[in-house]
């Protein structure tokens, strides 16, 4: 089952309400950024099994190219 989720959101509101309600239901929130380029940089060093990412996000690179 998976277990450490990183959630990559620009929308600190939305970014809170997902980690409140996933945390409720036993779930590990590893990590979390707004900005796919600092993402990039900080995952790999993380055990990561899902990644719930924005697709329209801060910073030069959007949620789509993040993904590939």
């Amino acid at each position: 089952m998976l277990k450490n989720i990183y959630i990559l959101e620009d929308d600190i509101t939305i970014s809170l309400c997902l980690q409140i309600y996933l945390k409720s239901l036993n779930y590990n929130i590893v990590g979390t950024n707004t900005k796919a380029e600092d993402a990039l940089k900080e995952i790999p060093k993380l055990n990561v099994d899902l990644i719930i990412c924005d697709i329209i996000l801060d910073g030069q690179m959007d949620g789509c190219t993040f993904s590939k």
